[in-house]
């Protein structure tokens, strides 16, 4: 017949498993964290990577060449992953929640893994399921690593990256009535002339309106070149401040 643990045993279990979660917890440096980058332009997506409002252009963040209309996610990679597991609990483990007869992972409708990843002597649950890629090993092993990660989540792991304000979401903008006979190039000459009158009336100069404008856009855009979306959005930024 096994003994009951005592209440010094609970305490100190109890102890090592806070210290294996805090340890788990702690900040990854700069050297593990990339940048996924995340469209935020809803035309942009639609447009199966750019709207006429946007362009393309190399990201100097993430390195990717894609539209202008992105933000980005910080992440950490597979690898540091399970580094900081190998650090923390050297005999950490995981398992399918499911197997095949073969002893094979189960995966779902969803070409998903669900798994249970033990460490300290503790076991959490978690999911990973392979975005980019259709099939092949090269799938299986994106869900094991999402999977990791997601159930690393649940011990602290990289959780904190999760805590930020929601992405901003781009609106497409929609041409008035009047407006849908005209270029683009006709429709941004208008709208800059409204910008400039609108700044005019404000008591601001020419030269004002095109340093707030490009301020505005984080340098991405300067006021003479550009698209007509980019400026109906600051139209309606001056107007709504």
């Amino acid at each position: 017949m096994t003994a009951e643990p005592t209440m010094q045993q609970l305490d100190e279990a109890g102890r090592a498993l806070r210290e294996t979660l805090d340890r788990l917890a702690e900040p990854f440096g700069p050297e593990a964290i990339g940048k996924k980058p995340i469209v935020v332009c809803q035309a942009c997506e639609h447009a199966d990577g750019i709207c006429a409002a946007h362009v393309e252009r190399p990201c100097d963040t993430c390195g990717n060449t894609l539209t202008e209309a992105h933000e980005h996610l910080d992440f950490v990679g597979h690898a540091h992953v399970r580094q900081r597991f190998n650090e923390v609990d050297p005999n950490w483990n995981w398992r399918p929640l499911a197997r095949t007869g073969s002893g094979l992972p189960v995966f779902d409708d969803y070409r998903g893994l669900w798994i249970e990843l033990t460490i300290g002597g503790k076991t959490m649950l978690g999911y990973g399921n392979a975005t980019s890629r259709r099939g092949g090993g090269d799938a299986v092993k994106e869900c094991i690593g999402n999977a990791l990660r997601n159930a690393g989540q649940s011990f602290g792991v990289a959780l904190t990256m999760w805590m930020r304000e929601p992405l901003r979401v781009v609106e497409p903008v929609k041409p008035r009535p009047a407006d849908a006979h005209l270029t683009d190039e006709q429709l941004a000459k208008r709208l800059r002339k409204e910008i400039t009158s609108y700044n005019h009336g404000k008591g601001k100069p020419f030269g004002q309106t095109v340093g707030g404008f490009k301020a505005w856009t984080k340098g991405e855009h300067e006021f003479r070149e550009a698209p007509p979306g980019v400026l109906a959005r600051y139209l309606e930024h001056l107007k709504a401040s």
